[in-house]
This record gives structure tokens, sequence and C-alpha cells, in this order.
């Protein structure tokens, strides 16, 4: 195709427009950026040299189909995107945990063994340490650092602290285990943001990690080519996350997608985000987990549980059944007010997400109308950690929609 804009255009605008045809993460060919550019097939090749020895582009041979001869055919990238981005992971009743994501995904992980409900001066210094270690052993420092938060995360806020109701239960009431917040340090109470690009020297991105796992399932798994997908996280904690056209829905308070605190008893426990009965004191409330204590002898972990449906254990798959039920009386209403084209299960999930599913179906083509459920479509996620590709592309388009360097181009 014949160069559309003319042979008095610069060699800065032409480089910017081969350079903005990368979209963060995805390698082309010289064929491709020919197609998405609409330039020569001379002046892209021209160009993509000049990038490469300049050091914007990175360059990778790909592999040759079976049987093929002759050079193999080289892919680039954006080398600033060729950079890996540090996944800081805020688990629940779990170390924080530090990683590395390439633009292929994961490359290494490092355990703080410090939990982020610990005080700032205990946590801040494994994290850096975490982050040194991982970045020694390799090539690129990271570029960017995204904060996964189990908790709904509102501009200009951090954590939320437990609401007084939640403190204050009626005398002889337990709390579900589950659900109690710990007194949290103040340093993740408000905004941890600046203060960890201040200890980490990079930009810093702090997202729910629900959202995130349904980010990374719509970009690179089995929501990709949904036009409305709700991804439900369920291994390490009860979310889920809203994609529409690609982008997640984070709500006004940063609550969309909190199914886990969505009142499903009306006299349950009490929970710590000040309401009570929730879904997430239900899921795994302390009842549940000592009847099963009682039938097993000691309390099951979620792999214990895991290896009990595999070998077909009749009480573990009624757990799980009537989980997935419980979740579709929570989702319901949802999946009528959205009309997803696709429902995505926690791809962590092994054996238990085969009556879970069940549970979900049997539920739903109850409570919502025929069509609506007859045609959703309830896929287990393709992604074994959907968090990081997530967390890519968020890092992605942070830097995609930054100011440009250099205004007047």
């Amino acid at each position: 195709m014949a160069d559309p804009r003319g042979p008095r255009s610069s060699s800065t605008l032409l480089e910017r427009i081969v350079l903005d045809a990368f979209d963060g993460y995805a390698a082309l060919t010289r064929p491709q950026l020919v197609e998405s550019t609409g330039l020569s097939r001379p002046t892209v090749t021209a160009l993509v040299a000049t990038l490469v020895a300049r050091g914007e582009l990175t360059e990778s041979e790909l592999a040759a189909p079976n049987g093929s001869r002759g050079r193999p055919s080289m892919s680039y990238r954006r080398t600033a995107m060729a950079a890996p981005i540090a996944l800081v992971r805020l688990a629940h009743r779990m170390p924080t945990r530090v990683s590395l994501v390439g633009p292929d995904g994961p490359i290494t992980e490092v355990d703080t063994g410090v939990g982020w409900t610990q005080p700032w001066d205990i946590w801040a210094p494994a994290v850096r340490e975490a982050l040194d270690l991982l970045e020694s052993a390799h090539p690129l420092r990271a570029r960017h650092v995204v904060l996964a938060a189990p908790f709904p995360v509102e501009d200009g806020r951090g954590a939320p602290p437990a609401s007084p109701q939640a403190r204050q239960r009626p005398a002889g009431t337990a709390p579900a285990r589950a659900t109690v917040m710990p007194n949290l340090p103040e340093w993740i109470v408000r905004d941890p943001r600046p203060a960890v690009g201040g200890l980490l020297e990079r930009p810093v991105s702090m997202v729910n990690d629900a959202n995130l796992a349904a980010l990374g399932e719509a970009r690179r798994g089995a929501a990709r080519d949904a036009k409305i997908a709700v991804h439900l996280l369920i291994r390490h904690g009860i979310g889920a996350g809203i994609v529409i056209n690609g982008m997640t829905i984070e709500g006004a308070r940063g609550m969309a997608g909190e199914i886990g605190h969505v009142q499903v008893v009306d006299d349950g426990p009490y929970c710590f985000c000040g309401n009570r009965g929730c879904l997430v004191t239900q899921s795994f409330d302390p009842f549940k987990i000592e009847a099963l204590t009682s039938r097993y002898g000691h309390e099951p972990s979620f792999d214990d549980l895991e290896d009990l449906i595999e070998n077909g254990d009749a009480v573990a798959l009624r757990f799980f059944s009537d989980l997935g039920v419980l979740l579709a009386k929570t989702i319901a209403s949802t999946i009528v007010l959205l009309d997803p084209d696709t429902l995505v299960i926690d791809a962590e999930l092994k054996h238990t997400a085969t009556p879970l599913i069940t549970g979900l179906r049997t539920e739903l083509a109850r409570s919502c109308p025929p069509r609506v459920a007859e045609e959703l479509a309830i896929v287990r996620g393709e992604l074994p950690d959907a968090i990081a590709y997530g967390a890519l592309a968020t890092a992605d388009e942070e830097a995609s929609e930054a100011p440009a360097r250099n205004p007047s181009l």
C-alpha cells in the first residue's frame, strides 16, 4: 500500500506512527506494522531498523512453522513495554508476595513472609528487599508497580477500616472467622500509593484483586471475545469483577463486584463492612467449617476439599454445589441487570469447579429469565494467574495514558 501521508511527513512523526501501533504487550511483525500503519513496506523496514538501533524497539525471532525453510521471521515489541512490572499481592491471611510479570506472563515470585497488616516499618523493608532480589536476577528493571488489593479500591483511599457496628457486636455473638478485619495500620488505611511509590521509586497503581483477575481473563483468557463478562474470584476470597467492552467497572466507591458484601441472611453474623449476613459470612462461615471438621477430624484446607471432590466425597460435593447455589442467588439480579455474554469461574478451582458450576447453573435457571440463563456462557478461567495478566494490562494502560514527553509531536 502506498504511503498515504506523502513524502513531506517528518521521520519523527512516522516513528511515532509506528510506535503507536503497539498496544503495550503485543509483539508485531513488519507485515503487521505495514497493515496497521498504512505505511509502505520499505518505509516500515527503515523505521523499524532505526527504532531498534536507538533501543526503542526490541526484536526477537518467531518460531518457524514445522517443516518450513528459510530465515525465521522477526517480531518487535516496544522496549519500554518489554520491561516487566512488579505485582505486590496483598492477600487475606497470607504474607505479601512480590512478583515480576513480563509481556508473556508471570516470571518469578518472592514471598516476603510479612503480611500487609503489619506496621510500615516492618512491611516496607521486606517488600523493598523482595523486589531488589527479583530485579537482581532480571536484565530489566520493573517499570511499574501494581498493588493487588483484597478490598474495595477508591481513589485517594486505602483499606476500609472495620465498621464500628462490626466492632460492637452484641454480647454472646461470635464473628465469622473469614470476615474479621484486624486493626489495620495507618499506612494501609490511608492511600498507600504515595508511600509505596516513594519506597520503590516508580509509578504505583492499586486495583482490587477481583477486578484484576476479570481484566486478565477479558484480555488474554476465557472472556477475550465477550462484550460483557463477569468473573467470579473464589479460591482466595469471594469477589467478582465486571468487564464491559474491555474496561473494568469499579463503581463510585470501588464497590462494584463486591458480591461478598451482599446480604443473603437477614440475621446472619456481623460482617466487618458494618452489615450482617453478608455472603462472605455464609460461604465459609465457622458453622460449616466446624461441621466439616467434625466429619473429617480436622479443619479441611481448600486443597483438602479439592482432594475430597476428586475422590467423590458426597459431603464435599454437596458443600460446593450449595456454594454455587448461594453465589447464583447473590448474582442473579446482576446477571439480569447487565445481561453478560460470559460468566467466568476462578481458574484456580480444580475439581471443586464442577459441583460449583452445577449449583450455579441450576439456581440461575430458576432465578433468571429462561433465555438469559440458557445463553449465558459459564466457563472456567483459562489463566492460572489471571491477576498477573490483569496487572500487566493495567500498567500498560496507565503508561499509554500518561502525557507524552514531547507534546509537540
